[in-house]
């Protein structure tokens, strides 16, 4: 479904919204299945248009590497598995 959604300029462009909406609040939630969720998230949706100046991919990044010390060990794995997609998104080696 990322892959369709990405693809259709339509949809492409809104999903920049969604994850600063739904998923980026996930990140702190005291749920662990949801702090996992959303680094896989992460990695099914890196490859979005970021409209805006980086501020949310610098908060992407920052959120995620703040998951990479969580207490739960799942939501370490996905976090590691979503910073390999993040690093190779345009304008992260900044921020990193």
């Amino acid at each position: 479904l990322s892959e369709i959604l990405i693809s259709k300029k339509k949809y492409a462009t809104e999903l920049e919204g969604l994850m600063v909406s739904s998923v980026f609040p996930d990140f702190n939630s005291p749920v662990g299945f949801l702090r996992c969720r959303a680094c896989w998230m992460v990695q099914r949706f890196s490859e979005i248009p970021w409209s805006d100046d980086g501020t949310h991919l610098r908060n992407l990044i920052q959120l995620v590497l703040q998951r990479l010390s969580d207490p739960a060990l799942p939501v370490q794995i996905e976090a590691s598995k979503a910073l390999r997609f993040l690093i190779e998104v345009e304008g992260a080696a900044v921020t990193l």
